[in-house]
């Protein structure tokens, strides 16, 4: 009779354990979880000017400038509550950019490298075969061109599974000669 009694004292022990684990996990989750993955983004600084490179499926990738002098990254999941943001790197970032040159690059995780540029009309940025996405700067509003000095401005990305594992040139190309113009090392 006695080792059922311990028997029942452990399961119910272990029960209360385990639905007090769940209790933590659900609150978690659902406190960081937000209707839209702008609203996940902004409630970790809600000074950031987005740029929303794509929203797919449960997958929500932004790019944002804070400040005049910071650019940064940010994916965004769907989970079973809402949109939680993964996590955010921030690097500085110049304006004064040249003509027909890379001003570097930088990246978020293992699959992601991202710069600025000028002439994103007339230019590509490679990386071995990929070829990256180029946002133009202008189609924030007009006041956020002028404010951080974004007139002229490109934003490009590459993003793939295996970035991490590749080694190569980043390579600034003239569109219409192929002319390669920069070249970075990743």
């Amino acid at each position: 009779m006695k080792r059922n009694t311990v028997k029942w004292a452990g399961a119910f022990i272990s029960l209360f354990f385990i639905a007090g684990l769940l209790v933590y996990w659900f609150v978690s989750e659902n406190s960081n979880s937000y209707k839209c993955p702008t609203q996940a983004l902004l409630s970790a600084d809600e000074d950031l000017i987005l740029i929303q490179a794509y929203k797919m499926n449960d997958k929500s990738l932004f790019f944002f400038i804070k400040n005049q002098n910071q650019i940064g990254a940010s994916y965004i999941h769907k989970g079973m509550f809402g949109w939680r943001l993964e996590h955010m790197t921030l690097s500085p970032f110049d304006t004064n950019i040249t003509d027909n040159h890379l001003n570097g690059y930088q990246g978020n995780g293992d699959n992601l490298i991202y710069g600025l540029m000028t002439n994103g009309d007339d230019q590509i940025v490679t990386l071995n075969n990929d070829v990256a996405h180029i946002l133009n700067l202008k189609m924030l509003p007009a006041q956020v061109v002028e404010q951080y000095q974004l007139n002229g401005l490109y934003l490009w990305y590459i993003e793939n599974d295996r970035l991490a594992e590749k080694e190569g040139e980043i390579k600034l190309v003239d569109k219409y000669s192929e002319e390669v113009l920069d070249v970075v090392l990743k």
